[in-house]
């Protein structure tokens, strides 16, 4: 999932949610120690967030609405990056100008700017004058009501081409992933202190992003082993590189391991068996000398059973439902995390285990062929970010939505829509490789199961009525 989600956040920040837009750019104000130079938008509070610049070429040429002006001569004022960023999106708007003309879109796809510090951001924003609206979200899995910040502004370059930036600085909670929380704090005497120095995160969206809050009285500097820049050491082996962050007082810093990716020679899969995978990283609070750890787990590749199971969601709010009734001689084979709102089991008897003893071909279409299940469940609360607002699921309309679909049939289970059809196996490249699969989904409240074997269809009821 974390690819389905690896969605760009300067495309979320487009995205409609539980917001509050207005504009807050007051271009005859100064900035000073406090502000940037936008009513309510103070430097404390952007300097620790995540910040994302892109650039997008317009469909539409407007000159008068030019903020600035790029040329050979200036690009040195601006971002490392943005020439590179400024020749992708005139290679987005070569290949999509035809596609947008005529449907209102004001720019081709963007492209990111990269390496830009949050300093080098503000600096942009303190120099020309952009156009700012503010997002209150609580796009987060405590559901914690913050800010975030999205800056426009358009710019021209070369031989009259027109662009639009935007810089956005995100909400300090991760969206769609879990988090944990280390607070720097005082101690019972008064000396500073980390709230939880030693902790453990695992990969993928379980707990891998560390929210690092500075509750003392005034900034603090955070050097730590940075877990998305590796450097190679002479071992074969990756190696950390340190990253700083200035915290301001009363503000939060996000640090993601899950971006850590094991390139260890001996074996580079991402497994919790495999102890090349575990790292611990380390990090100082400045001017204060105190120390912390945070130590890297891969979350296994097989959860082996159903507590194990209903452990890693529960957190998040999901809770799993099991099939009390299976098919004699069958139980829980294997269970895979495949994100925190989207989970896969296997159930096998003793003749599939023994023929499908590899993960890969057990959660293959010929495991499904030969008489193995498969149960998959999505959230779409969860898939929202926890947020209700962004919930376009309903169940209620599902029956209508298949009503014309040929080859299924809809029936219910205690007010639970249910689609039973079926399809032809394949192979990971999607070619028919024999034989058929027959399916059911159930669509709850907020979430759906689909059950999925060549044991006949009354065998996937029996399974789905019993789910609790």
């Amino acid at each position: 999932m974390a690819s389905a989600l690896a969605t760009s956040a300067i495309v979320i920040c487009g995205v409609v949610v539980a917001i509050v837009l207005f504009q807050i750019y007051t271009g005859a104000e100064k900035s000073s120690a406090a502000t940037i130079g936008y009513n309510g938008v103070e430097y404390d509070d952007m300097v620790a967030r995540n910040v994302y610049v892109s650039v997008a070429r317009t469909t539409e040429t407007i000159p008068d609405r030019n903020c600035f002006g790029v040329t050979s001569r200036n690009m040195d004022e601006f971002p490392h990056g943005l020439a590179r960023s400024i020749a992708q999106a005139d290679n987005n708007y070569a290949d999509e100008k035809q596609e947008v003309q005529g449907n209102q879109q004001k720019t081709t796809s963007s492209s990111d700017v990269e390496g830009v510090s949050n300093d080098q951001a503000i600096a942009l924003l303190q120099k020309y004058h952009f156009n700012a609206t503010v997002e209150t979200t609580r796009q987060n899995f405590q559901r914690i009501s913050d800010n975030a910040y999205t800056f426009e502004c358009y710019f021209g370059y070369g031989d009259g081409g027109q662009y639009l930036m935007r810089v956005f600085f995100d909400t300090y909670y991760p969206r769609y992933v879990r988090f944990v929380t280390v607070n720097f704090t005082a101690s019972n005497g008064g000396s500073p202190a980390i709230s939880s120095p030693n902790i453990v995160v695992s990969s993928g969206d379980v707990n891998a992003t560390v929210l690092f809050v500075n509750k003392l009285g005034s900034a603090v500097r955070l050097v730590y082993e940075d877990p998305s820049l590796l450097l190679s050491s002479s071992n074969g082996k990756t190696e950390p590189r340190t990253s700083e962050k200035t915290i301001p007082a009363g503000k939060m810093f996000q640090v993601n391991y899950g971006r850590y990716s094991p390139q260890d020679k001996e074996d580079n899969n991402n497994d919790v068996d495999n102890p090349h995978n575990n790292r611990t990283f380390t990090y100082t609070v400045e001017p204060y000398g105190i120390s912390g750890t945070v130590s890297y787990r891969p979350h296994p590749s097989c959860i082996d059973s159903i507590s194990s199971a209903k452990s890693y969601y529960a957190p998040d709010g999901a809770l799993l439902k099991f099939p009390a009734y299976v098919p004699d001689g069958y139980s829980f084979a294997c269970g895979v995390h495949a994100s925190n709102y989207s989970f896969i089991a296997t159930y096998a008897n003793d003749r599939l285990r023994a023929k499908f003893q590899d993960r890969e071909g057990a959660f293959s279409d010929k495991f499904l062929v030969d008489g193995g299940i498969r149960i998959s469940y999505n959230n779409f609360l969860i898939f929202s970010g926890w947020d209700e607002s962004l919930l376009t699921y309903d169940k209620s309309k599902v029956p209508e939505e298949w009503a014309n679909v040929t080859g299924v049939t809809i029936d219910n289970i205690n007010g639970n829509p249910v689609i039973l059809g079926s399809r032809a196996a394949t192979n990971s490249y999607g070619q028919e490789v024999g034989g058929k699969i027959n399916t059911l989904q159930i669509f709850m409240d907020t979430e759906k199961y689909y059950i999925q074997s060549s044991l006949p269809h009354n065998e996937l009821l029996k399974m789905a009525k019993s789910l609790g």
